[in-house]
C-alpha cells in the first residue's frame, strides 16, 4: 500500500498562476520507493499514483582533464581519469511536480533528496492519508540520453572560483553556517545536451558556480540564459527577455 498525501500544485500559465490538486507519495513512501529499485541496480521506468518513477545507477565512465593557465590561456598536457556517476531516482519524471533523490554519500548509503520542482501545499494539516493502491508497473530497461558530469571538473571549478553564487553572491556557508558550507551548483555555460558528444571540459573557461534558484531561472529558457541577463533580470524584474 502506497502512503499518500493529497497538495496542491501552484503553476505558471502565461501571466498568472493555475492550481491543481493531485496526490503524491509521501516522503517516507518516495525514499522507501527508490531505495528499493535502488537494489535491483537496473534502470527502471515505472509508475506510482500515477507519476512515471524513473530510476539509473550509478555507472563508470572515462574523461580527459586539461589544465588551463587562467592568466596566460596556456594549455598543459591533458590527463584521463576514470570516475562514475551517482545513482538517482525521479518521482514525477517529465511533469510539472518533481522530487529527486540521489545517491550522494554512497551507494550503500540511504538516498540524498536532491531536486525538485512545482510549488506545493498541503490541503489539510491533519497528517497524510493513506489509500488502497499499489506499486504498478514492472522493472523494465529504459534508454534515456544522459549526459555525464566530471567530478573533477566541477573541483577545480569551484577551486577557481569559490562557493559564491557567480549570479546573485548567495553563499550558503554565509547563511546556513556548517551545515551547508561548501554547498553549490555547478551550471554549464554551454549546456552538454547541445554539444551531443564527449568533449573537453575547460573548468575555467566553461563551468560556473550558481546557486540552485539561479540555476532553475538560468534553464528556464531554451538555449540557458547568460548569466549577466538573469544578474539583470535581479535588479529590474520587470525586465523584457
Amino acid at each position: 500500500m502506497i502512503r499518500s498525501v493529497k497538495v496542491r500544485l501552484r503553476k505558471k500559465r502565461g501571466k498568472g498562476w493555475q492550481y491543481q490538486e493531485i496526490e503524491i507519495p509521501t516522503d517516507a513512501e518516495m525514499e522507501r520507493i527508490a531505495t528499493d529499485l535502488h537494489a535491483k541496480h537496473v534502470p527502471a521506468l515505472t509508475s506510482c499514483l500515477g507519476w512515471k518513477v524513473f530510476y539509473n545507477p550509478a555507472k563508470p565512465f572515462n574523461y580527459s582533464l586539461i589544465p588551463v593557465n587562467p592568466f596566460t590561456g596556456e594549455q598543459g598536457h591533458g590527463s584521463q581519469h576514470q570516475t562514475r556517476t551517482l545513482s538517482y531516482c525521479v518521482f514525477g519524471y517529465d511533469s510539472d511536480w518533481q522530487v529527486c533523490y540521489s545517491w550522494n554519500r554512497g551507494e550503500n548509503n540511504p538516498p540524498m533528496r536532491i531536486q525538485e520542482r512545482g510549488d506545493v501545499v498541503p490541503l489539510a494539516t491533519s497528517g497524510t492519508t493513506a489509500r488502497e493502491v499499489f506499486f504498478e508497473g514492472a522493472v523494465k530497461r529504459a534508454e534515456l540520453s544522459v549526459y555525464e558530469r566530471s567530478p573533477e571538473a566541477r573541483r577545480m571549478c569551484i577551486q577557481h572560483y569559490g562557493t559564491k553564487c557567480s549570479v546573485c553572491d548567495f553563499d550558503f556557508g554565509k547563511v546556513y553556517g556548517q551545515l551547508a558550507e561548501g554547498f553549490i551548483h555547478v551550471h554549464h555555460l554551454t549546456p552538454l545536451a547541445r554539444i551531443g558528444a564527449k568533449y573537453t571540459v575547460d573548468p575555467v573557461r566553461d563551468l560556473r558556480p550558481v546557486c540552485p534558484n539561479c540555476h532553475a531561472v538560468l534553464h528556464m529558457k531554451t538555449p540557458p540564459l547568460d548569466i549577466d541577463v538573469v544578474k539583470k533580470i535581479i535588479i529590474n524584474p520587470h525586465r523584457l527577455i
